[in-house]
């Protein structure tokens, strides 16, 4: 190692995070998780990434399914349940989203099917990070699924529903109707703002950001 690279240690979580033993945590990981979340156009994905850049192992539980879609046996999977959502000997996602989305059971049974690698593959991220002492979970619908009850601490990044959808407005050049029937699918930001243990309150100009993950920050580890 050069002699002028600094060994940058893992950041302390403040105790008061920690509420959970490993039985009965997630996967029943030995290490505290934080669940983090919010909703469409809260800006969860940018306080994620400025958490990584502070040195925190952030699992990523859409880059875990994403993982999970390359297996042979979840190709096989679909090749059998949604034969139409196959082309090229490859995975149609916009086919085999119009497909199943459709059909409630078909819908049901592949998310069954999909989480039931998530374990492992949840595993197998974390063993890549040995120095954690920590980690933060990103997951879109930590609420939804109830895994709030098997994380030590529930984060909620949240915007104001007229926020969303101004946001939603010009993020997808779409029309106010629109952006608001998208929010009509989703689990209320409200709703999960009064779940969480801790709010992170993004309703503001996002060049607040960094002011607002300091806020977090001295929270998390002092």
């Amino acid at each position: 190692m050069d002699s002028g690279q600094k060994i940058m240690s893992y950041p302390t979580l403040n105790p008061k995070w920690i509420k959970l033993t490993s039985l009965e945590r997630l996967y029943k990981v030995s290490i505290p998780i934080l669940g983090l979340t919010g909703g469409i156009a809260t800006g969860k994905s940018s306080f994620a990434k400025l958490l990584k850049d502070k040195g925190v192992l952030v699992i990523d539980a859409d880059a875990l399914i994403k993982k999970i879609y390359q297996r042979d046996d979840v190709f096989r999977f679909i090749q059998t349940h949604v034969p139409l959502a196959i082309e090229n000997h490859k995975i149609n996602f916009k086919h085999l989203r119009e497909h199943v989305f459709g059909h409630a059971d078909l819908k049901a049974e592949l998310e069954q099917f999909l989480y039931s690698h998530m374990p492992v593959a949840f595993q197998d991220e974390l063993n890549l990070h040995p120095e954690a002492t920590w980690l933060v979970y990103d997951v879109p619908l930590l609420f939804e699924r109830s895994l709030n009850f098997i994380v030590d601490s529930s984060i909620v990044v949240y915007a104001n529903p007229e926020t969303q959808v101004e946001r939603l407005m010009k993020r997808d050049n779409i029309s106010e109707d629109f952006a608001r029937n998208i929010l009509t699918h989703q689990m209320p930001i409200d709703e999960k703002k009064n779940l969480a243990d801790y709010v992170v309150d993004n309703s503001g100009d996002l060049n607040d950001h960094p002011e607002i993950l300091l806020k977090l920050w001295k929270d998390l580890v002092s």
